[in-house]
């Protein structure tokens, strides 16, 4: 049975997550919906009888992402398709004092501040005291700034690269909500309903709702089935 891997951040991952990767706004849309929803992976993988293995987590960053590509690559069969949702290049990763991967985004939390839906990556002053050795809140911010330099882009666009040449007998689609990711020939996608739009605003929440993963399967789907993907140079 030839397979769909999807690689990605939260806009990736699936609504029902293994083990305790449950973020806020995932418990609140699926109350407020009453049954779990179905992200575009599944929605494609069911439409056209393959199996799915979603390797996208929430919270991820770009060197995340490939690296969860690198740790299967060995697995994946010619007539597999391969669906990677690349995330902002602000985003980031570092070691911390447990020796595992602590992914930092360009929002932080002050002591007293009330916790947001969806923010469990982002931390406060204090919490990254808690989490690394010798890594301050004005180090983090630093490395973040620098990281809106165009080579962090070209850095993304030669993976790409390198990805298409691994694989270049299988369907690839690359697509980002960053705009950047068109530097790459890849695809910018933005417009589909939202989480918020679906709520009326009950839930605060910018992900695509139920009806933005099928648009959004809809959308992936004619490309894959007219051949618009990455290594066919259509896109």
């Amino acid at each position: 049975m030839k397979t769909l891997w999807t690689f990605g951040d939260s806009f990736t991952d699936s609504f029902n997550p293994p083990g305790e990767r449950f973020l806020d706004w995932h418990n609140k849309y699926i109350q407020w919906k009453g049954y779990v929803p179905k992200v575009f992976g599944e929605i494609i993988s069911e439409k056209l009888n393959m199996k799915l293995v979603n390797k996208g987590i929430g919270g991820s960053d770009n060197s995340q992402i490939f690296e969860s590509f690198c740790s299967v690559v060995d697995l994946i069969k010619e007539d597999d398709i391969l669906i990677f949702g690349w995330t902002n290049q602000e985003r980031f990763r570092l070691s911390n004092k447990k020796n595992e991967w602590s992914h930092l985004s360009v929002n932080f939390r002050d002591k007293d501040k009330k916790k947001q839906e969806g923010d469990s990556h982002f931390f406060s002053t204090e919490e990254l005291k808690n989490a690394f050795d010798s890594i301050s809140k004005n180090t983090i911010q630093e490395i973040m700034y620098n990281r809106m330099n165009d080579v962090y882009t070209q850095e993304l666009c030669n993976w790409i690269k390198l990805i298409n040449f691994s694989l270049s007998k299988n369907k690839i689609l690359h697509w980002s909500w960053d705009k950047r990711i068109t530097y790459c020939d890849g695809i910018f996608i933005s417009g589909f309903e939202t989480i918020k739009k679906e709520t009326n605003n009950i839930i605060n929440d910018n992900h695509w709702s139920e009806n933005g993963q099928k648009e959004l399967s809809q959308f992936f789907t004619k490309k894959l089935e007219g051949n618009e993907t990455n290594n066919k140079k259509i896109i």
